[in-house]
């Protein structure tokens, strides 16, 4: 059994799990059958990268390893995955002390996954749903009926999930049902800054005739927590609430953003789950004209929730000695009103195809060493 989490107990810990898409070197995205499933497979297990004892094995056969496949409903073959519904290819980076190295973790990985993906004329890249994809169907096998359809919405949505795990002298004191309020309060505010899914079934997500801006936020709220608690491994969180994106400064302020509301004591307005989930859907839909509402049913402007939130992160970050610097882009959307959507929109009219959003979303918009030189 590994001893890693004991060895470093009195360290702070980092992970990223970064879903991909694979397409043809048209961008066309693929998915289930028309994934090439034993080439990924062979591609990913030729990867010159160690096994992790501390990872978890997500099916049988999956491995121990920062690639692996992702997907619904395997068949198995003498301990090995025969069949496998694929949506994708998940990066898993081994844990770091800080922020910083899991993006440059993040970076490599994903630079030298292109590099081999290309040489077989496939890509990947950083998109949060399938655009194209119609709801997934899958049998239930043993999962309970939320576990069902948490998996089929699973299957056309990509995120990044931050982990984040608290030296024991901190987490002994973490008063959980203060944290999960604050996640609840927060929620709407982070789904808003990460927002970035304005397309369904190869059309403009257009509910009720407006444009909306994240899909994948939308549909979780319904089969989705906001933050899962994986004590089992030193008590790692795991938020879920971001759209996948290729833009490394966007990741490094995702996860200051996690871990300041992690460490912050600041009280908040009690925001029940219930509450939270349709304040995520409104901000899914509307963006800063959303109204969100707390648990006496009084109103709140997004901004004005945004702004709070960013400060009590700041503040938080500040006192344990991170610095609210890497906050700065998400200051800069709220004191705009701007949804990243809104630029993925614009490249939609420019370029004319979803294909041509999916190229621009291929390769790293930044480097991690620009990312920390402009911070």
């Amino acid at each position: 059994m590994t001893t890693f989490f004991k060895d470093h107990a009195d360290k702070f810990k980092f992970g990223w799990e970064a879903e991909l898409m694979i397409t043809d070197n048209n961008f066309n995205p693929l998915f289930g059958d028309t994934m090439p499933f034993g080439v990924l497979r062979d591609t990913l297990s030729a990867m010159p990268v160690p096994d992790i004892d501390y990872l978890l094995e997500k099916y049988v056969g999956s491995g121990l390893r920062p690639y692996y496949i992702e997907g619904y409903d395997a068949d198995y073959y003498e301990d090995r995955t025969t069949r496998l519904d694929v949506k994708g290819v998940e990066i898993r980076t081994p844990i770091t002390f800080s922020i910083e190295d899991s993006v440059r973790s993040f970076e490599t990985l994903y630079k030298d996954l292109q590099k081999r993906l290309r040489l077989l004329d496939l890509e990947v890249c950083c998109f949060g749903n399938h655009p194209f994809q119609k709801a997934y169907i899958g049998a239930r096998g043993h999962r309970d009926i939320i576990g069902w359809a948490s998996a089929e919405v699973a299957m056309t949505t990509q995120g990044l999930a931050i982990n984040i795990s608290l030296p024991d002298a901190l987490e002994v004191d973490l008063d959980r049902e203060a944290l999960n309020l604050r996640f609840s309060y927060a929620a709407p505010v982070m789904v808003l800054l990460a927002a970035n899914t304005p397309f369904r079934k190869g059309e403009l997500w257009r509910p009720s005739g407006r444009q909306a801006y994240s899909d994948r936020s939308y549909r979780r709220t319904f089969v989705r927590n906001t933050i899962y608690y994986r004590d089992d491994q030193h008590h790692r969180k795991e938020i879920t609430l971001f759209d996948m994106t290729n833009d490394l400064a966007m990741h490094v302020a995702y996860a200051a953003l996690s871990l300041g509301i992690v460490l912050s004591k600041e009280p908040v307005p009690v925001v029940p789950d219930r509450f939270s989930k349709e304040n995520v859907r409104q901000a899914a839909l509307l963006g800063y004209d959303a109204v969100f509402i707390d648990r006496h049913f009084d109103v709140s402007a997004p901004q004005d929730v945004a702004s709070r939130v960013l400060t009590l992160a700041g503040v938080a970050l500040e006192h344990h000695g991170f610095g609210a610097h890497y906050l700065a882009p998400l200051w800069r959307l709220v004191e705009a009103r701007e949804v990243q959507a809104q630029n993925t929109l614009d490249a939609f009219h420019e370029l004319g195809s979803i294909q041509g959003v999916l190229r621009s979303r291929a390769n790293l918009l930044t480097s991690a060493v620009e990312v920390f030189m402009s911070a």
